[in-house]
């Protein structure tokens, strides 16, 4: 069905593009800038990146409406908040930001931020510079660095 195919591709996608993060995050050692790196990716003008947020925004509609679907999606959003807790966690274990922050409740905050960022990018209403700005400003917000943050 076209449903199960929509599943399939963004299986496919997620698949490859998580592989593509973390090598990308390989190259990165600053605790705090592979957390951006991860969120501001989301918005980059990558191709790949906009067809993930298509396939995503299928695989979401059809959740709504299809239970077989809803185990998908709230997979691939739980994988989605607990790499980014991960990475919260791993800046926490640096000494680099705030002990007592919740790396899961920050997760699922900052990827709120950034899915919805996201769909404003892919509809034009936001350009990826405001995004991206936003994403810094929850980042410094949702983790508590202040002034201490930088790129």
């Amino acid at each position: 069905t076209r449903e199960e195919l929509i599943r399939l591709a963004f299986e496919h996608h997620d698949r490859r593009e998580t592989e593509r993060s973390y090598e990308r995050l390989a190259g990165i050692d600053d605790p705090i800038a592979r957390l951006r790196d991860v969120l501001a990716h989301e918005l980059s003008d990558d191709e790949a990146v906009h067809e993930g947020w298509v396939i995503w925004g299928e695989l979401e509609r059809y959740a709504l409406f299809h239970e077989a679907f809803r185990a998908a999606v709230a997979d691939r959003s739980n994988r989605w908040v607990g790499m980014v807790a991960e990475l919260v966690g791993a800046a926490q274990d640096a000494g680099r930001i705030d002990p007592d922050i919740d790396p899961v409740s920050a997760g699922l905050r900052l990827t709120c931020v950034v899915d919805t960022l996201g769909s404003h990018v892919m509809l034009g209403t936001v350009g990826r510079a405001e995004a991206l700005r936003e994403v810094d400003a929850s980042l410094r917000d949702i983790l508590h660095l202040g002034t201490r943050w930088e790129r």
